[in-house]
């Protein structure tokens, strides 16, 4: 892969060889041409940053970027003075890298120093290929949100889409609907929502495990969340207001830790758990893959979300492969998330971090242990009339890979902005002398559909932290990679030459090295 260094890829070589003989003549002219290509297939979370819409540092806070970058349009790299930007690897763009007007900063004001240290020199790269996923005839940020997205009724396991969207890929998946006539008091705890859980064993199981919660005479045999224990884990009838989005979340919370012990119930006269046996066994385990979808109806005040909890361990042992959360909502992340020691806490060290894990969703907010401990769903709830500096923020860590979406810079100006790279993982506290630490490789696939106000400057609805923002080196290696990780495609052209006529199995020589 020499296009790629410090990449690996899964990759497959080929050979075309192609024989011509010209019959127009007496002398019968033959000849052949050889070309060695290579298909190669690269986990996406191998890059610390991977952009398919335009990729802004602009008004970036200090930063230093450990491992490979790749947009496939344009990088603006404008910084400020005080503020310096520095590559340690190879960064490339299909389209261009420059520092325009942004963020309501004239092109004259990036005067921060901004480094490439990346080989081969000069440590960047324009006009690069564009790097694909295999979804389809196009890569447009419409397209590739499809693998977030549910399949539409009657889609062939054949799709080229299909095998990537992460609705199959789970081998659970958690759906709320609204009310059903006749799902009675058992739904949702607070008949607010209907709920259907799915066990599965592989990714397209013909036969899949069905939980059904509360009484609906249309979905066959249901249950109650106490008879399930599944109320331990999952609740339904939480509600925050988000106040960059103005609106108010009906929220699916998780606790990870909660459902990795409902996933190995046994029989211990407790409770057993019979929709999990009956599907992962030690020969067929849980693969770590949820998948969220919550259907409930929004509107200009309310809107659906995705709230994880108790994430910081993710070591139970029915975690076998990891743990991947991906849903087409906006998701959540309250409190310390895959960091299981000490060291893992405030620290780029992920040595003690022995399960890799990724977020998949529309957009991600992180929120700080102090959301918890200080009531901040109450008092956000108090709206617009409540500013973000009576919740104040604590150190926060979080371990994990994300893809989410972004909202695009609609002009130059500070009301127009993105928010820059640096604010993908959106926050909602105020984090004047707090540090969030995050390790990870930061994707932006597509836009944000469901979360999709603009981004406001710091003082409208948080206050920044100091970011120790770092790529997890764990990722450049297969056993490292989440759960369900995408891979983009690439064709690379190896060598060619002129072979004796008539040829049909040339000798190989391997042109293709990684490094």
């Amino acid at each position: 892969m020499q296009q790629y260094p410090g990449l690996n890829a899964f990759a497959a070589n080929y050979r075309i060889i192609s024989n011509v003989k010209y019959t127009n003549s007496a002398y019968a002219f033959t000849a052949a041409c050889q070309q060695d290509l290579q298909m190669a297939e690269i986990p996406v979370f191998q890059f610390a940053i991977f952009y398919n819409t335009p990729l802004e540092f602009s008004d970036c806070a200090p930063m230093t970027v450990n491992g490979r970058v790749h947009c496939n349009t344009n990088i603006d790299v404008g910084t400020i003075s005080s503020c310096s930007l520095t590559f340690n690897y190879m960064v490339t763009a299909a389209g261009t890298i420059t520092n325009p007007p942004m963020a309501g900063y004239a092109k004259s004001s990036w005067t921060g120093p901004i480094t490439y240290n990346g080989t081969p020199a000069p440590g960047y790269g324009t006009g690069e290929p564009i790097l694909t996923l295999p979804v389809g005839t196009n890569n447009t940020a419409a397209a590739v949100r499809e693998i977030i997205n549910p399949p539409p009724n009657g889609e062939s396991p054949t799709n080229p889409i299909s095998s990537q969207r992460y609705y199959n890929k789970a081998f659970m998946r958690i759906t709320i609907n609204d009310p059903v006539a006749g799902t009675g008091t058992n739904a949702c705890t607070s008949s607010n929502c209907s709920v259907q859980i799915t066990i599965k064993g592989s990714m397209y199981d013909g036969s899949p495990t069905n939980i059904y919660l509360g009484t609906n005479v249309n979905l066959g045999t249901n249950l109650n969340w106490a008879s399930t224990g599944i109320s331990n884990w999952l609740s339904t009838n939480l509600t925050f207001y988000d106040q960059r989005e103005g609106r108010t979340n009906h929220v699916t919370q998780i606790d990870v830790g909660k459902l990795g012990t409902w996933i190995g119930l046994t029989n211990t006269g407790a409770a057993t758990n019979v929709w999990c046996s009956s599907k992962w066994t030690s020969t067929t385990p849980f693969n770590g893959i949820i998948y969220v979808d919550d259907n409930r109806t929004t509107n200009a005040q309310y809107m659906n979300g995705v709230r994880l909890v108790n994430g910081q361990f993710i070591t139970n042992g029915f975690y076998t492969f990891g743990f991947t959360l991906a849903t087409q909502n906006p998701l959540y992340v309250l409190g310390y998330f895959n960091c299981p020691t000490s060291t893992n806490i405030g620290q780029t060290n992920t040595t003690g971090w022995v399960r890799p894990a990724s977020l998949v969703c529309d957009a991600i907010t992180i929120l700080s242990p102090a959301w918890a401990t200080g009531g901040y769903d109450a008092n956000s709830l108090s709206g617009p009339g409540v500013s973000y500096s009576s919740r104040p923020a604590i150190d926060d860590t979080v371990n994990a890979a994300i893809i989410a979406g972004n909202v695009l810079s609609t002009d130059s100006s500070a009301s127009g902005f993105s928010g820059g790279v640096h604010n993908l993982t959106r926050l909602l506290e105020n984090w004047s002398g707090d540090t969030l630490t995050l390790n990870t490789s930061i994707i932006v696939l597509y836009n944000s559909v469901q979360a999709a106000k603009q981004f406001q400057m710091p003082t409208a609805y948080y206050s920044p932290p100091t970011r120790h923002f770092s790529f997890d080196l764990n990722y450049t290696s297969s056993t490292g990679l989440p759960p369900g990780t995408p891979l983009v495609n690439r064709m690379i052209r190896g060598t060619w030459c002129n072979p004796q006529p008539a040829t049909t199995n040339w000798a190989y020589t391997n042109d293709f090295v990684a490094r």
